[in-house]
């Protein structure tokens, strides 16, 4: 009876819908994908041309319903901050080299959809389409002053946490509120230092939450690492999870944890996962989530869940 959801009332919330890097091309393999893989090589053949890390990619992301735009920041030569994915330029753009060997002046100049291809390098339909579409952090934040963003640091060295930090006062950007953090744990640990009322979360933390919870769950115990952060969920195997959902949702609220919904965790160990991009899936979130759905597909799910909510 401990963990009995029926004995606890369902939330009344509103889910918030963290749309992965914008409106992004559709990868296959993602089970597959790590940090060095060259997802420009395994894309679906196209059904648009916006590429992810863009201006026209956030705001088609923001127009589909995101509450939250998820994008990839890493450091130049020039000690700037651009929105990008890989750290070497060789598998999406026309670049060669690695990120912070160049200044924003020469990225700034690259096709960044240069590289995509859906049939193994015979043809690439987004060549020619990025030229000069890379942007700064600083513009997208000017750009977009209201909306939500949760940054992955992607360079993973400590002193990236003081060049950012430095460049977002440079850039009177320095008020956090509608930022988050996420990525490699010694830049955020140093970012926390500097700004302790930043938020973040790296893999490790919310791995240890949710790890942690399956181990001590039962008797309804929700262990310290999850307090004041970050749990992510699979949907299809919340099941799993002590007093899910109402229950469960009910403890986290009391420790001040962030849900955020996942599709499927594939690999436990590797940390390997799929986001909610499908109705499906959807259909499995509890009535009245108060908490994050993290998708790669924001034109589907967008407007299916404020179809759902309009509806109640």
């Amino acid at each position: 009876m401990a963990n009995a959801s029926w004995l606890t009332a369902p939330a009344s919330g509103t889910a918030r819908v963290i749309a992965q890097r914008g409106v992004s091309q559709r990868y296959y393999l993602l089970s597959e994908v790590s940090d060095d893989s060259c997802t420009a090589r395994s894309i679906f053949p196209p059904s648009h041309l916006l590429i992810d890390n863009t201006p026209p990619s956030i705001e088609a992301a923001i127009a589909a319903g995101a509450d939250v735009v998820e994008i990839d920041i890493r450091e130049t030569r020039d000690h700037q901050f651009v929105l990008f994915h890989d750290a070497d330029l060789a598998c999406r753009t026309n670049g060669s080299g690695l990120v912070f060997e160049h200044s924003v002046t020469e990225l700034k100049a690259l096709d960044v959809g240069y590289g995509y291809t859906a049939d193994e390098a015979r043809t690439f339909p987004l060549r020619g389409s990025g030229v000069g579409l890379l942007p700064t952090l600083a513009e997208v934040l000017h750009r977009y002053p209201r909306q939500q963003f949760l940054i992955q640091i992607k360079d993973g060295y400590p002193g990236v946490a003081d060049s950012l930090v430095a460049y977002l006062r440079a850039n009177q950007l320095e008020s956090l509120g509608r930022l988050s953090f996420f990525g490699a744990a010694a830049p955020l640990r140093r970012l926390a230092e500097i700004i302790p009322s930043v938020r973040t979360w790296s893999a490790r933390s919310v791995k240890r939450c949710l790890t942690g919870y399956l181990e001590t769950g039962w008797f309804g115990h929700v262990p310290r690492a999850c307090d004041g952060g970050m749990i992510i969920v699979p949907v299809d195997q919340a099941g799993l999870l002590w007093g899910w959902p109402n229950r469960f949702l009910a403890r986290m609220r009391r420790h001040r944890t962030e849900v955020m919904l996942i599709g499927r965790i594939e690999d436990f160990a590797t940390g390997q996962f799929s986001r909610l991009d499908t109705i499906d899936e959807l259909s499995r979130v509890p009535t009245g989530f108060d908490g994050s759905i993290w998708t790669d597909q924001i034109r589907l799910i967008g407007p299916a869940i404020r179809t759902i909510e309009r509806a109640k």
